[in-house]
């Protein structure tokens, strides 16, 4: 199998004027998603004017949370009950 010269790979597309970059709704994961008609391929060995890193991601959200209660049996013994939990 013969691989592609590096000229051939084309990373970086046009953008189409008057597109969305992003489709938001409900039924998206992150509620949205990347519109791939905004974007048109070049021709080999023509660099396209999206630059690099030109996407954002999807927000990251961490969550931790921790409940605890101490009781005292006597003056030197304490009984700790406690549960963590985490979202990542």
């Amino acid at each position: 199998m013969r691989r592609p010269s590096q000229a051939a790979l084309n990373y970086e597309p046009n953008l189409v004027p008057g597109q969305p970059v992003y489709l938001y709704g409900s039924g998206y994961p992150g509620r949205r998603i990347v519109n791939y008609a905004a974007f048109s391929l070049t021709p080999v060995g023509v660099q396209g004017d999206v630059p690099r890193n030109f996407l954002r991601g999807y927000d990251a959200i961490q969550l931790d949370l921790a409940v605890r209660r101490d009781f005292s049996i006597s003056e030197r013994l304490k009984l700790q009950f406690g549960r963590k939990r985490s979202t990542c």
